[in-house]
């Protein structure tokens, strides 16, 4: 069922309106991301969401000090089994109260981050809600939305896609990265386009190795066997995306990387590769 459809049947339309840059691990993603959130694209402002990023300063525990320190929320009672999918991504009201930005994420939470981190997995469909608590955070510490939506566990009906979010596009980097992901997302943002940035396995390790595009300082899953394994993961996992959105209808920008292009040249090929110019995609907004 297309996203027009489940609004006829009485689902909630998305919440907000996105662009999902797919591609490997070191492809550029990230320094692409950023300068979307810079400088727009397709004549639309956006914002970056980095979701590997975002996990590494929970782990490390570096996003509880951003300038923001959202309501308070509630600590579980008791620690439970880091296993089990039930305690990962609890709603503050389940949770017992404790002020302070420390608190929205619990230590089990971090914990677990840190596992899939160090794992190289991927959070898998029992642990959404986790990464729809994370993508709420970024949300209001972007200023896209108040604090009030930390609390909120279901859709909220009262929004849609020319709401506060309406002039900028939702930029995804790193989620989803399945279609189980991409399945759970649908009701929250609509991905309007896909960004594929087509890049073989030699030319990832080429520019992680040269850090061609600046963002792989400090990083400490770069060894050639973890990228490797990241790369196995996307072929067989997230690769898969790209036929899930074409099957839907949704357009597929395809970059091209090489070795040696930095961000603003993919940038410049990308604005140039607006797909509304297509007529085939005509129908679906800027």
């Amino acid at each position: 069922m297309s996203d027009s459809e489940s609004e006829g049947s009485g689902q909630s339309a998305p919440v907000y309106q996105g662009l999902l840059l797919l591609g490997p691990t070191g492809s550029g993603k990230t320094p692409l991301g950023e300068l979307l959130a810079q400088q727009g694209v397709w004549g639309r402002r956006c914002v970056h969401f980095d979701f590997g990023a975002q996990l590494r300063r929970i782990a490390s525990g570096s996003t509880c000090g951003t300038v923001l320190s959202p309501p308070p929320v509630k600590r579980e009672s008791s620690a439970g089994d880091l296993g089990d999918s039930s305690d990962i991504g609890r709603s503050p009201e389940s949770q017992q109260e404790e002020g302070g930005p420390f608190s929205y994420f619990t230590p089990q939470e971090r914990e677990f981050v840190q596992q899939v981190l160090q794992r190289g997995a991927l959070l898998e469909d029992a642990h959404f809600p986790l990464a729809l608590k994370i993508l709420k955070w970024f949300l209001v510490v972007e200023g896209v939305e108040t604090p009030d939506v930390l609390h909120q566990t279901a859709l909220p009906l009262t929004r849609s896609t020319t709401g506060s979010s309406g002039e900028r596009w939702i930029v995804l980097n790193g989620l989803p990265r399945h279609v189980g992901q991409a399945e759970a997302l649908r009701p929250w943002i609509d991905v309007q386009a896909v960004i594929h940035l087509e890049c073989p396995a030699e030319v990832v390790l080429e520019r992680i190795r040269t850090n061609v595009g600046g963002d792989r300082q400090g990083r400490t899953d770069d060894a050639v066997a973890s990228v490797q394994a990241k790369l196995a993961i996307y072929t067989a996992r997230t690769q898969p995306l790209i036929d899930y959105y074409q099957g839907r209808g949704v357009p597929i920008v395809r970059l091209p990387v090489t070795a040696v292009m930095t961000p603003g040249e993919a940038w410049a090929q990308l604005q140039r590769k607006n797909p509304w110019t297509n007529q085939k995609y005509s129908n679906r907004p800027l």
